[in-house]
């Protein structure tokens, strides 16, 4: 695998499940669809603003059946020093601001700071992932969003996500302090972010909830084949997930808290009858046995509910993941909430609410606005 690209750039180093290599070509015994490398660019040299940069990336690799391949991608990409110019419309910095790829942004200071943690503390690495994104938003208010409100808080919008994302991800076991978390289950997710997919990180920074009582009401669609010609086979109406957050969850209700390894199941302790019976074919949550896992029942409600569980594993792709029931009085399900409920504060003193990680991003952005 190798990388290289035209004069005044350089590649720097690669990255991903292997570590971080400074030579090239990197070699490796096995790459699948749920991995994922990248690479970094040095400039060398001043670029000019009139021509594109070309990058090109190669993999030569032998399929299971033996055959040798290869399979190349080939990239040109503008190039600009002004925040815009009559001259060269599609080259200014707002529109590069506007095609950021969130997920590969991510993936990148995954990667990069995953390394990091192995040479510093993991508070310099926490400290680092957020002025990166400090940086990257008070750029584009200095240049793009120049006539904004100071109280407004501007995001490009290809990047509306990213603080959530990333406090998502000053939230997982590999950027979390170390005393909230076991120390392999730190290793663990250290070692995951260095490789996993996109959709696998994004779901690992923020785990997706939804509402059971939604999906199994007789008004909505949700869990039910998509009639429309245009769809593919075995399309069904997903529902839209609610904020991973403690204030969202009502006490009759049931839940599926989906992240990259798991699909649970959570059940309140005053979860409604009707839930218990058409989900789950019992009469009172003491009847619940973890072990015999979700049922596949003939009630309309059980197949909406497995069809929805279904499309969420296709969208994942990659390792099957498990269905695993949590009841309110079990441990895993306190730890369960307490990890994958994003926008909570479990300790006010160590980590932030996602409202009070915006307000804190945006008193800083302006404060590095203002030094600029």
């Amino acid at each position: 695998m190798k990388a290289r690209c035209s004069l005044g750039l350089s590649i720097h180093k690669y990255l991903g499940g292997f570590g971080e290599m400074l030579d090239s070509p990197v070699l490796l015994s096995v790459l699948d669809a749920d991995k994922t490398v990248a690479f970094t660019l040095r400039q060398d040299s001043r670029l000019k603003p009139d021509a594109p940069a070309y990058i090109q990336f190669a993999i030569l690799f032998t399929t299971p059946r033996g055959e040798r391949r290869v399979r190349v991608f080939n990239y040109a990409l503008g190039v600009t020093e002004q925040p815009s110019t009559d001259r060269f419309p599609a080259q200014c910095i707002g529109q590069m601001y506007s095609s950021i790829d969130m997920d590969a942004v991510l993936d990148l200071e995954a990667k990069q700071h995953v390394q990091t943690i192995q040479r510093s503390s993991v508070n310099n690495t926490r400290n680092m992932l957020c002025q990166t994104a400090i940086n990257i938003l008070s750029h584009y208010r200095k240049t793009v969003s120049t006539t904004s409100a100071s109280a407004q808080f501007v995001l490009p919008e290809s990047m509306k996500t990213y603080p959530l994302l990333l406090l998502g991800m000053l939230k997982t076991p590999g950027f979390g302090l170390i005393e909230d978390f076991k120390l392999d289950a730190k290793v663990a997710s250290m070692m995951q972010f260095r490789s996993c997919s996109f959709a696998s990180l994004v779901m690992r920074a923020y785990p997706r909830l939804y509402s059971i009582s939604q999906i199994v009401d007789p008004a909505q669609p949700w869990g039910t084949a998509i009639m429309d010609n245009e769809a593919a086979s075995g399309s069904i109406h997903k529902p839209t997930n609610i904020p991973a957050s403690t204030e969202k969850i009502v006490p009759i209700d049931a839940y599926l808290i989906v992240n990259s390894d798991f699909i649970y199941v959570y059940l309140p302790p005053n979860v409604s009858e009707q839930i218990l019976a058409e989900v789950f074919g019992k009469t009172t949550l003491a009847e619940v046995v973890v072990e015999e896992g979700l049922p596949v029942l003939e009630s309309e409600s059980s197949k909406r509910v497995h069809a929805v569980i279904d499309c969420l594993r296709k969208e994942k792709g990659g390792a099957y993941q498990q269905v695993k029931l949590l009841l309110p009085t079990s441990t895993e399900a306190k730890n369960v909430l307490r990890d994958m409920l994003t926008e909570d504060c479990k300790n006010s003193k160590k980590e932030f609410a996602y409202l009070t990680f915006l307000t804190h991003l945006h008193r800083m952005i302006l404060s590095r606005v203002q030094s600029l």
